[in-house]
């Protein structure tokens, strides 16, 4: 599928077959045509799609071609859309059926061989049927393993009680004792979404929370650029009317002391962003919001609270599985050879660097050699 019409006329039915296959949020059209919309418009669609005896469509996987690089370095890029920039993962296909996976994959593998010069096979679930084709090793030799990433989450329980209870003892004393003095002692009370006021003020306090928290760290946060703002903006409000939007905001009075931005969609509760007032920061404002977020997923009976890209120990305090992603890279042309070849050499520096000078070196470079 190559033009807006046609995605236009399959969206309903992608809808319906995403609910159907209970598949994740990121691969699904309201994410999609908002990232488009957003961070990538100039992304060439090709999504690939199988149907069924009947004609109904029984597998999608939404594709896209981008540009990137500079002059003669120029390359273009077969790759999932709905994950540059704006993190999304699980980016395997919708499929209603098993089986449909190669076919696919047989299908993507064409649409590059004519138009791409690299493949991303982007955030694939590391045991899915896709990337244990890829990592085969008769192909390993000509493909490169971009990342390997961990994803937490949580499996719930029926009730909030019985999952603090597999916490450690120390963990829930202490999540209690921050839980009273947030009520008793600062007052602060929990709000969702709109709760008095409207939904734009509330994910403007968001936003300006999570930059404000990540300022405080010496970092500048994820909400950098003006068209990541615009998706987070665009895709809350798109979340909220289909009833998925969880902004779970601890609250002084009527100002936004603290945040937590969760989507629930289908059986699973996506844990995306939060940002608190660096003030707090004795009460341990992020424990705060994600464990009432738990609790809202789990009272809602949903199967699964997901932490999604990152180890990060605060995740690991909480979760109690974890997936892995993986990234591969595959060239199709000799350009696409060489820009490999030539992220890989960058990618050992950026390494490197960071060992010897620093997680912070990389930057300072870079704003050397790509002055604004």
């Amino acid at each position: 599928m190559t033009d807006e019409a046609a995605l236009a006329e399959v969206a309903a039915e992608w809808s319906r077959l995403a609910e159907r296959a209970d598949a994740s949020l990121f691969v699904g059209p309201d994410w999609v045509n908002a990232w488009r919309a957003t961070i990538a418009p100039d992304v060439k669609l090709r999504v690939v799609t199988a149907r069924d005896p009947r004609g109904r469509l029984a597998a999608v996987w939404p594709l896209g071609i981008r540009t990137t690089g500079r002059g003669p370095a120029r390359y273009r890029i077969l790759e999932a859309m709905g994950g540059t920039v704006v993190s999304g993962d699980r980016l395997d296909p919708i499929t209603a059926t098993q089986g449909l996976e190669q076919q696919l994959l047989v299908e993507a593998k064409r649409t590059a061989a004519n138009e791409a010069d690299l493949i991303h096979w982007s955030e694939l679930s590391r045991s899915g049927p896709i990337a244990r084709s890829l990592l085969t090793e008769t192909q390993q030799a000509r493909m490169q393993v971009r990342d390997r990433r961990v994803l937490p989450f949580i499996e719930l329980p029926a009730t909030y009680d019985a999952y603090m209870h597999t916490l450690s003892k120390k963990l829930r004393s202490y999540l209690r004792r921050q839980e009273r003095a947030a009520a008793l002692q600062h007052g602060l009370t929990w709000h969702l979404n709109d709760q008095g006021t409207t939904l734009e003020s509330a994910i403007e306090a968001f936003i300006d929370l999570h930059g404000e928290c990540w300022r405080h760290r010496g970092q500048t946060g994820s909400f950098v650029s003006c068209a990541f703002v615009a998706f987070v903006r665009r895709f809350a409000g798109i979340a909220h009317r289909r009833g998925w939007l969880r902004l779970h905001r601890l609250c002084d009075g009527q100002r936004t002391v603290a945040a937590l931005m969760a989507f629930h969609c289908g059986q699973r509760a996506y844990y995306y962003q939060g940002g608190w007032d660096p003030a707090l920061a004795e009460l341990s404002p992020g424990s705060l919001c994600i464990g009432q977020a738990v609790r809202s997923a789990i009272e809602e009976q949903l199967r699964t609270f997901d932490f999604l890209r990152g180890d990060e120990p605060h995740k690991r305090r909480w979760a109690n599985a974890h997936d892995e992603t993986v990234t591969i890279v595959e060239p199709v042309t000799a350009r696409g050879r060489t820009a490999l070849a030539c992220s890989a050499a960058k990618e050992s520096f950026k390494q490197g660097l960071s060992r010897v000078a620093g997680h912070r070196a990389w930057a300072s470079v870079k704003s050397c050699l790509c002055p604004q």
